[in-house]
């Protein structure tokens, strides 16, 4: 399986050492091959290419303050679009900055790169659990559980349903 690895130029952390040490010690079938987008903003264009190049998911991985967040939401959001028109998947990392009061900055990249690549192998090679619905202890109202009233016509639908 290969596996992108797209992050930004001059990142606050070295992702890429972060996921190739991991991929060695864990998921030996994997090749990773990285891209480096100029800009947070380039990602997307990042993860078209490295898809176009034969990538079967990605990880993308960013270092961010806080106030980068709408340049994040338009990211993620696009990302989303290349995924969905690639039909593959990619998973998009981000730490930020100010995450360093967790822990040393890397160490809070390493955890969430491997919950992502943990997560993003399970999933393509089908191997994530189904999820299932709760099923509820007790019956909801008007979903044909419980026998019908008859209703006198003047009472309003939501109080006969107690939905509302």
């Amino acid at each position: 399986m290969k596996i992108a690895f797209v992050d930004v130029g001059g990142s606050a952390v070295d992702g890429f050492a972060l996921c190739s040490k991991f991929c060695e010690e864990n998921i030996p079938d994997i090749e990773l091959a990285r891209l480096t987008a100029p800009d947070l903003l380039k990602i997307p264009v990042a993860c078209k290419k490295a898809f176009n190049e034969s990538a079967d998911a990605i990880v993308a991985f960013a270092t961010a303050s806080g106030e980068e967040g709408k340049a994040l939401d338009l990211v993620s959001a696009k990302i989303l679009d290349v995924e969905v028109e690639a039909a593959k998947y990619a998973f998009f990392v981000v730490v930020f900055t100010d995450e360093r009061s967790h822990g040393s900055l890397q160490a809070v990249a390493r955890e969430k790169l491997e919950a992502a690549l943990v997560e993003l192998v399970r999933s393509a090679r089908g191997g994530a659990p189904p999820v299932e619905a709760p099923q509820p202890e007790m019956p909801l109202p008007g979903l044909g559980t419980e026998p019908q009233e008859e209703s006198s016509g003047s009472e309003p639908l939501a109080e006969e349903h107690g939905l509302f």
